[in-house]
């Protein structure tokens, strides 16, 4: 049973990558970013904003948090949301409400639950370091700021969003500085990481360096 790994930054790639990989293999994709913006979304909506609450509040949150994916599309209660989590307003929280502790330890135990005893291309950006910890097959990619920020700008711009690319390089700076100093949940590679540099590399290319480098 192969269960891979994918961390790294936003806008590196991850989600592309890592659903071509899932279908390459035949194996199922979860895209825990999805679900992270998923819950910040359905907080933001209910007029919960990103601060200290106690856990009950959050928990009931989670009682009426259900995901579901189809190919790449996420729907929050049977409501197709893929569009919407990817706003500049969902991104630009979306790392304050995974930084509480019991959203996160909840979070990875429905991640966990999902993956249990299944292959399963997972993304993210504490995979190989805590959800599947005990993988042999994780991987770190990234890309340079500017490349990602360029990406991030594009695919809101094709999905109709409004898109500044100064804004979308600000945001993402601010984005990456939360992710890496988070107390948890934080951005690092796992030492066993392979790292792949996606700056100059086609989907295609990251897919055929992550399938020589598996341990089936």
């Amino acid at each position: 049973m192969v269960q891979i790994a994918i961390d790294g930054p936003a806008g590196a790639g991850k989600s592309t990558v890592a659903k071509a990989l899932a279908e390459r293999l035949g194996i199922l994709l979860l895209d825990t970013g999805a679900m992270y913006r998923a819950f910040a979304l359905m907080a933001i909506r209910q007029d919960i904003m990103p601060e200290e609450h106690p856990d009950s509040v959050w928990d009931r949150l989670f009682d009426g948090f259900k995901l579901d994916f189809a190919g790449q599309r996420t729907f929050l209660n049977g409501e197709d949301i893929s569009d919407e989590i990817r706003a500049p307003y969902v991104e630009a929280v979306v790392s304050q409400f995974s930084a509480f502790r019991h959203v996160r330890s909840r979070m990875v135990a429905l991640q966990q639950e999902i993956a249990a005893g299944r292959p399963v291309v997972m993304e993210g950006r504490d995979i190989g370091t805590v959800v599947l910890k005990d993988s042999p097959n994780k991987f770190y990619l990234s890309a340079s700021e500017e490349v990602r920020a360029q990406r991030r700008h594009l695919q809101n711009l094709q999905k109709g969003l409004e898109s500044d690319l100064d804004s979308v390089k600000e945001l993402m700076h601010k984005r990456d500085t939360s992710d890496m100093n988070k107390e948890v949940g934080q951005l690092v590679a796992s030492p066993e990481s392979i790292y792949i540099d996606s700056s100059e590399k086609t989907v295609d290319e990251v897919v055929e360096a992550i399938i020589s480098q598996l341990v089936i």
